[in-house]
């Protein structure tokens, strides 16, 4: 593996520095989430599909992407969450969480930045369709809305909403916000 990094870093110029284990973070997070876990996932993700882009532009339904992301990893990760440490629990393929929040936050953007590059709306509105298939994201900022008595019902409701915190909210744009705005000045009778 390492003389064929070697050949890869020196063809397509990679930088050879090596990351530091002080660089990867591991503090609260579940082992099924560890760094070198879910690195062994992509890289078999990219393994059985090497034509990833090409078929995710195809796919047009949400159980065909889950299909799609749903690839085991070497058996080496099936005893592993980190290297050179065993574990008698058995690692398998990603969950369903994280494919849904993989084509949340990875082929829904990819799809509209693709439509809108080449100006064909049906990549927007697939992208569009696939949000309101997929539950809401559950994180901090969308349980902020909600305790505000805004929830969303799909991701697309939550993408909105993570939206709007990170553009008005999180700038102090209230002013610019027509939810922040009706809070500061409400509607005189």
């Amino acid at each position: 593996l390492r003389q064929e990094y070697r050949l890869l870093a020196h063809k397509f110029g990679l930088d050879e520095t090596r990351m530091s284990r002080s660089q990867w973070r591991f503090l609260r997070l579940r082992p099924a989430n560890f760094p070198p876990l879910r690195l062994a996932q992509f890289a078999a993700i990219l393994h059985h599909r090497p034509d990833l882009f090409s078929r995710a532009l195809e796919t047009e339904t949400l159980e065909s992407l889950i299909d799609m992301m749903a690839v085991h990893p070497s058996d080496y990760w099936i005893s592993h969450y980190q290297f050179s440490k065993t574990t008698r629990k058995r690692v398998h393929e990603l969950g369903k969480a994280s494919i849904e929040s993989i084509v949340i936050n990875t082929f829904v953007p990819m799809w509209v930045a693709y439509g809108k590059r080449l100006d064909d709306q049906g990549f927007v509105d697939r992208a569009l369709r696939i949000l309101e298939q997929l539950p809401m994201e559950e994180n901090r900022i969308t349980h902020r809305w909600q305790e505000l008595g805004l929830p969303a019902r799909n991701a697309a409701d939550s993408q909105a909403l993570i939206e709007l915190f990170n553009t008005f909210c999180q700038r102090k744009n209230c002013l610019n916000c027509n939810i922040g705005a009706s809070l500061i000045r409400p509607i005189q009778k």
